[in-house]
């Protein structure tokens, strides 16, 4: 049976689990190398690759005041150290690793939606 596209259903960061909203769409790159294909002065090319790290980009978290989660995810970002995350996508896989939270994660007041980008090592478990 061929995958289905879809949001992911749920994140997982330092034990805590949070929803997320239902029409997410993110983006992900498990890590690796990416590829620049440069021209030489002869008309020729080389290729340079470049390791990257994993990310997950755009990840919605649904906070909830109740249990403190703005004050969870800022501790998070106070950190020194990557943090282990995990989330399942529309098909049950699983994807899990060490990040850390990267740019800004503002809060939308009026939704309780905090999006959210990772980065660091993550892979694709079940």
């Amino acid at each position: 049976m061929a995958a289905v596209g879809g949001p992911i259903r749920d994140v997982t960061i330092e034990g805590r689990t949070f929803q997320v909203d239902g029409e997410n769409e993110v983006e992900m790159f498990l890590g690796g190398w990416t590829n620049e294909v440069v021209a030489n002065g002869d008309g020729s090319a080389r290729l340079i690759k470049s390791p990257k790290a994993g990310q997950a980009n755009k990840l919605p978290l649904v906070i909830d005041d109740s249990r403190g989660d703005e004050a969870f995810i800022q501790e998070i970002m106070n950190r020194h150290e990557f943090i282990k995350i995990s989330f399942t996508d529309i098909n049950e896989h699983v994807y899990a690793g060490e990040m850390q939270l990267v740019g800004d994660a503002m809060t939308n007041k009026r939704t309780m939606i905090k999006e959210i980008d990772l980065q660091g090592s993550v892979q694709q478990i079940s």
